[in-house]
């Protein structure tokens, strides 16, 4: 197995260089879930508190969003979880505001060129030349978990960082090593931990005291899905059609659906977000976690 390069304390340390104190922070080598771990915990305000933050050398039983599995090598993607308190409001956008966290994550390493897929996943552009071409590199879970007081929830990033081709769950996968220009180094999963909760929390908070206009606009301007024609498959079974236009207040997808419908559609009625013009086989994940 893989040295395992994550230490509790650094991870503390750049979480505090964005400001912010963490709650409790644990490195596990090895769990079924980073999720389901600090939700089992998470009643318990005094031990987890805002900022808590578990990561994994290596998730065996991952999952994303409608249970669908998330599986990676031992040691060659991040699997972390964060417990967050926050208002209602803010907690119904957290997959898009935990989106954007690891969108400028990303951003910041040389070279590389991420892209924000509604409602959950995170891109990179591979290769050269237009129109990109973007492979999946990261999936978001946010789960509301019961606590007393105020709302609750972990939110759960795996995001595949030294995963070789080989190793790649699908074809329409990548991993920042992969993606990543000739001689770039790849951040540290520890480095990437730390920065991707600091800035969670930082985004957290600048929503709770009213940044939504700038954050929604930042989130748009990140976003592939925006602009696309696509294929929506809902749960109930029925496919919409049409163009994605922008976003609802609560994260929302508004669609302009080909018959001239206006439909903001959510996440949890959605099954599957594709290109319209190929439904089964496309350069934009299909996979939503």
């Amino acid at each position: 197995m893989p040295s395992n390069d994550l230490d509790a304390d650094q991870i503390r340390r750049t979480i505090l260089a964005h400001g912010y104190r963490a709650g409790r922070v644990e490195v596990l080598e090895s769990v079924d879930s980073t999720n389901s771990y600090l939700a089992a915990r998470a009643a318990d305000r005094e031990t987890w508190g805002h900022g808590s933050v578990v990561v994994a050398h290596h998730q065996v039983g991952g999952r994303g969003r409608l249970g669908r599995a998330w599986v990676t090598p031992a040691g060659a993607a991040l699997t972390m979880s964060v417990l967050v308190d926050a208002p209602e409001n803010v907690l119904r956008r957290a997959p898009l505001l935990a989106g954007l966290a690891v969108y400028d994550t990303i951003a910041a390493v040389r070279g590389l060129r991420p892209a924000i897929k509604w409602p959950n996943d995170i891109l990179l552009s591979v290769g050269s030349g237009e129109p990109a071409r973007w492979r999946k590199v990261a999936g978001l879970l946010a789960q509301r978990v019961p606590a007393p007081g105020a709302g609750r929830a972990v939110i759960g990033v795996g995001l595949n960082t030294t995963i070789r081709a080989a190793q790649l769950p699908t074809p329409d996968a990548t991993s920042l090593l992969l993606a990543a220009e000739p001689g770039t180094a790849v951040p540290s999963r520890c480095e990437l931990a730390g920065q991707i909760a600091g800035r969670l929390l930082a985004i957290l908070r600048a929503a709770a005291a009213g940044a939504d206009r700038e954050q929604a606009d930042r989130i748009l301007g990140a976003m592939v899905t925006i602009g696309m024609r696509i294929r929506v498959e809902r749960g109930s079974g029925d496919v919409l059609t049409g163009t994605a236009v922008g976003l609802a207040s609560d994260g929302e997808l508004v669609l302009k659906c080909d018959n001239g419908e206006i439909v903001a559609v959510t996440e949890g009625d959605v099954v599957h977000v594709r290109p319209a013009e190929h439904p089964k086989k496309s350069s934009l994940s299909a996979r939503a976690t």
